[in-house]
């Protein structure tokens, strides 16, 4: 995917990059005039997050789509962007951009923050093979006790506690009514994770995932998407291992 640019103005900031009117191709030099170093685009990405943060912890609204898209939000989501497309380095910088991405969306407690996060990790997975690739597996398939989310040039992992991780309700609903990550794989993935090991916290998290699904407006799957789930834990019920929350939902 190709990402056009549109003319913006540049942040106040003493940091602020000088942006070119075509975005770099990915065949460009390091010594590309336009393009910046890893050191300076992962500043300049703390600087814009944080930005974001204190911006969007001042709004009442919870939804990215009620923002005009003049709004200083949409703005510093697009400046985020192109520090992507302006690194030196295009497979280390824009992966490394995604962990940060990851680690803020299971962080950050507001609706309209996971949204902007998602809409964020979305737009570098549509310019960056490597991000979707990593990012997406990471999401969907890594260990649940311990996510990490490694790259394969060596440059770090992302190591999130499994309460951060799948048993995150709010930010898991996000990502399928996204269709970043896929409801029919999820369902698959939380269903061999319950029947490896069927604690209560991951039966409370399966139960409450899918009534959030099927109940919220409009809704983001029925419970027919969970199959795979629904009969696990109907499994686990019958064998006796079921907790209250599941026989109050589905009994």
């Amino acid at each position: 995917m190709t990402y056009a640019r549109p003319h913006i103005s540049r942040p106040d900031s003493t940091h602020s990059f000088t942006y070119n009117n075509q975005s770099p191709g990915l065949e460009h030099d390091v010594s590309d005039p336009g393009l910046h170093s890893h050191q300076e685009i992962m500043s300049r990405f703390q600087d814009l997050t944080r930005d974001l943060e204190a911006i969007m912890l001042q709004l009442p609204v919870q939804s990215l789509t009620t923002l005009p898209p003049s709004h200083e939000v949409r703005h510093l989501v697009r400046q985020i962007i192109y520090l992507a497309v302006e690194a030196a380095d295009r497979q280390h910088t824009p992966l490394m951009m995604s962990q940060a991405i990851v680690r803020k969306l299971y962080n950050i407690p507001s609706q309209l923050g996971r949204e902007v996060y998602i809409a964020l990790l979305e737009q570098l997975c549509h310019s960056f093979e490597d991000v979707a690739k990593e990012a997406i597996e990471w999401l969907l398939y890594s260990d649940d006790e311990v996510g990490l989310m490694s790259n394969p040039i060596g440059v770090g992992l992302i190591n999130v506690s499994i309460l951060q991780r799948k048993l995150n309700v709010p930010v898991t609903v996000a990502l399928l009514r996204s269709s970043l990550v896929s409801i029919n794989v999820t369902d698959q993935q939380l269903a061999k994770s319950l029947s490896t090991d069927p604690h209560l916290n991951r039966m409370s998290y399966a139960t409450e995932l899918i009534r959030e699904c099927s109940t919220a407006d409009p809704p983001v799957a029925t419970q027919a998407h969970f199959a795979y789930t629904i009969d696990t834990l109907n499994q686990i019920f019958k064998a006796g291992k079921a907790n209250d929350e599941f026989v109050t939902v589905f009994c």
